[in-house]
């Protein structure tokens, strides 16, 4: 019998009688994952997109990835030795899908990358000198590409039918331009450069002589330069932006550049971006963004500000505490499609304004960065606390639960929240935020609303938990070492206005920062763990300490309440869990086998496992009854801070600070009825190789034992001590297809690797050699690196055989001289 490496299902009966199968196979079913996360803040950090929108090439780590309009992964190209810089695209509407567009990338290594939407391989690089490529534009309709470098030159390429060449090199800009851009008109051969000055640098490109003319350069700011734009009806106005809150409207028609400026509007905030675009009754508008958030709109016709967008509801006000804005409110990007504008912001977040009435109509979330927090809703929604002060909703895409489509984005928080938690109706939820407040939020109809907020922690608030039972209480700890208790009594509909909770009451029993709170299930008491080694029991209704447990050597990051038994379970930093019984408070059960701290635990299973997650990316399932753990996982690369348990282990969700999100499946029935089905074909297909071996049909026996080696090797060894197996074998092997020649080459790759088995794998190896062809040879899979392997241990063997043979050859002429010897003495 083959030996399997699935485990065997075990089960468990409880004192009711019930059994209950332990889980210990969980796969991966669907995630959340990261598609958009620049190094480079520069031009680097812009994404690119297509006309209508439907796909966007995102720089994400060493590479970019092609994401559709959903947000889903489509392609992702890595270059592990390098970092994307700069990035742009061309794009042939007449073809379909991504085959469609065309790829200009440039790297820190002064290479640029040209590639095609559908392949992951770059169709042509070459290097420009040794200085990093900062910006890239490609002008449709012309076949130019511009590029700047570090060098502070301005180079074009012409990039036509396949072939690649300078078309004007080495023009000196004369400052570190960042940012080069082509006129969009295709009649129009300008280009514009500028960067870290108040100029706006015009050159037009000779098609014929092949050489860059400066124009002018265009001075009217006070302030940096940040943007340009062109009008999408008269191709000579250009409009710019600068931090001097001004934008300037430019007719590059005229005759000098003294004369190209002909009006400017204020709008007294530092603008950073700048676009265009117009509805479809073609009225036009102009959108800039301010450092603080806001999208000024303005009409190009009247030529004042007719309209602000606020994303998130807010803007930042500058502090003693903070001069630039949170990322979130920080905006990178600008771009229209399809007539709609969208903005990026340096959270990754992608923002669609709808132009008909200047709403935000869809979010995009590019990377969730570290992800500190998760809570299941109401029809399987998705709440996650991400490094931010804007909580992200995921809306299931389909009935299959785990697949997340786009998110609501909920704005209230002044900081960082660090924790979320639900109520057991999945219609409200807390959260809690480095602004030292905790809020509450409502479903209302069919979106969510704060109609809460607690005010009276003096630091963070570090973990939050909702009552089970009845929903009329809120629990909230924090970095002030205190514990509070929130009446939510008054909160009754129809909830017109934010109101102000307060407190049942407050204690502050540790010693250290509170980092973790757990709500019993009856509601009556609630668990506390600290940094200070300590867990400790409350009673709810007066705030009475119950009980100290001690016995870990560092701080509680994790305590967590059965919900079928009484006991309590605390996980710490020592790599360690114990489980407390709450009736005499004894430590029943440790258990040891994480090598770095642990965050997050729960129980399943009906109490009788615990599933725990670890700071190095690990989760583990335990059997509490054993002691023994009965998986281990690897699923993320960075600290689990997120850990969800739904229907009693069915369904498992975790987030980490790798910013992924993991939904995981017990898969432990499934697997259990593979692995007897593997059994059973397998018990049968022994039965018929043994019929086939005893009347000595070796051609189908060697067939169906291609994927059973042991097998295979006793048949090969079998036929081969025979006297005449040459004609055998070499018909056996002769009957081969292809893909069962691929089959049998690793086996005879790994018999050749062993003394004891060698033999028969260079037999069947000559056999082969003989009698197959070289040309079918060349097409079987991974052949040259089976013949890699193949070729030193078969040096090695030939030179044994030689040294044996040698041996011989001294044992007999010893002997023969022995002979000799005693015949001379007679």
């Amino acid at each position: 019998m083959a030996n399997f490496n699935e485990k065997p299902i075990r089960y468990f009966k409880t004192p009711t009688g019930e059994t209950l199968h332990l889980k210990n196979v969980y796969e991966v079913k669907h995630s959340i994952k990261p598609f958009f996360s620049p190094k480079s803040r520069g031009a680097g950090g812009r994404l690119a997109h297509t006309k209508d929108g439907q796909f966007l090439i995102c720089p994400f780590q060493n590479g970019f990835t092609i994401v559709d309009s959903n947000g889903f992964v489509l392609s992702k190209i890595q270059e592990f030795q390098d970092a994307l810089l700069s990035l742009c695209i061309d794009e042939n509407e007449d073809i379909p899908g991504m085959a469609r567009i065309q790829i200009f990338s440039g790297w820190q290594s002064s290479l640029i990358r040209h590639y095609n939407g559908e392949d992951d391989k770059a169709i042509k690089s070459w290097k420009v000198h040794d200085c990093f490529v900062l910006s890239l534009d490609y002008a449709k309709g012309r076949n130019l590409l511009a590029s700047t470098h570090s060098d502070h030159k301005l180079r074009i390429w012409e990039i036509k039918n396949g072939h690649y060449k300078p078309a004007a090199h080495n023009t000196l800009l004369g400052s570190l331009s960042h940012v080069v851009r082509w006129h969009p008109h295709p009649d129009w051969f300008h280009l514009f450069t500028w960067g870290s000055s108040r100029e706006l640098a015009i050159w037009r490109y000779n098609e014929n002589g092949g050489k860059i003319l400066k124009i002018g350069k265009l001075e009217g700011h006070l302030n940096l330069l940040t943007d340009i734009t062109f009008h999408l009806s008269s191709p000579n106005l250009l409009y710019t932006s600068g931090r001097d809150g001004v934008i300037i409207e430019w007719d590059i028609s005229k005759d000098t550049t003294a004369d190209y400026k002909t009006r400017l509007i204020t709008l007294q905030q530092s603008l950073e971006l700048l676009c265009m675009s117009t509805t479809e009754e073609g009225l036009l508008y102009l959108f800039a963004a301010s450092f603080r958030g806001e999208i000024f709109v303005v009409d190009p016709i009247k030529w004042k500000n007719t309209s602000r967008i606020l994303p998130y509801g807010r803007i930042f006000e500058s502090s003693e505490s903070r001069t630039d804005p949170p990322a979130s409110l920080s905006i990178s990007q600008l771009y229209v499609a399809e007539r709609n504008v969208y903005i990026v912001n340096h959270e990754q977040s992608i923002h669609c304004i709808d132009i008909k009435d200047f709403s935000v109509s869809d979010y995009l979330v590019g990377c969730n960065d570290e992800i500190l927090s998760l809570s299941l809703l109401k029809d399987n929604q998705l709440i996650i606390a991400a490094n931010s002060e804007v909580i992200r909703i995921y809306q299931p895409l389909s009935e299959e639960f785990g697949q997340f489509g786009k998110p609501t984005m909920l704005d209230g928080h002044k900081d960082l929240v660090l924790c979320v938690d639900g109520n057991c109706n999945g219609d409200r939820f807390v959260s809690g935020s480095k602004d030292q407040t905790i809020l509450i939020w409502q479903m209302i109809g069919e979106s969510w609303a704060k109609v809460a907020i607690g005010k009276g922690h003096a630091h963070n608030v570090n973990a939050v938990a909702f009552s089970k039972l009845a929903n009329d209480f809120v629990v909230s700890t924090g970095q002030d070492m205190t514990l509070k208790v929130w009446n939510l009594s008054e909160l009754v509909e129809p909830y017109e206005k934010v109101i102000k909770i307060t407190t049942h009451w407050t204690r502050g029993g540790h010693s250290k920062e509170i980092n973790t709170v757990d709500v019993a299930p009856n509601d009556r008491y609630i668990a506390t763990g600290s940094k200070d080694k300590t867990a400790k029991i409350w009673n709810v209704s007066n705030g009475e300490e119950i009980t100290t447990l001690s016995g870990h050597k560092k701080g509680i990051w994790c305590v967590k309440f059965s919900p079928f038994d009484q006991c309590l379970a605390t996980a710490s930093i020592d790599t360690m869990i114990r489980v407390w019984n709450i009736s005499d408070f004894d430590c029943m059960r440790t258990f040891q086998g994480h090598t770095s701290g642990i965050l997050q635990i729960d129980f399943i299973t009906k109490g009788t496992q615990l599933v725990s997650c670890a700071s190095e990316g690990i989760l583990k399932v335990w059997n509490i009854k054993s002691m023994s753990c009965d998986l281990t996982l690897d699923i993320h690369k960075d600290k689990i801070w997120g850990l969800l348990t739904l229907e009693d282990g069915k369904y498992l969700i975790t987030g980490s600070s790798d910013s992924n999100v993991h939904v995981l499946y017990d898969m432990t029935v499934e697997n259990e009825e593979i692995r007897l089905q593997k059994e059973k074909d397998l018990l049968i297909r022994e039965q018929d190789l043994e019929n086939l071996l005893q009347v000595k049909n070796y051609e189908k026996a060697v067939k169906l034992a291609l994927d059973m080696p042991r097998k295979l090797y006793l048949i090969l060894e079998k036929i081969i001590e025979a006297q005449d197996y040459e004609p055998v074998l070499t018909r056996i092997i002769l009957s081969l297809e292809l893909s069962e020649l691929s089959m049998l080459f690793p086996h005879i790759v790994k018999w050749n690797t062993n003394s004891k088995f060698y033999l028969i794998a260079q037999i069947t190896l000559n056999i082969i050699f003989r009698s197959i062809p070289n040309e079918k040879l060349k097409e079987i899979d991974n052949i040259r690196n089976h013949m890699e392997a193949i070729h030193p241990y078969s040096q090695r063997h030939m030179a044994r055989v030689d040294k044996l043979i040698q041996d011989f050859s001294i044992v007999d002429y010893v002997s023969q001289l022995k002979k000799l010897s005693k015949s001379d003495t007679k």
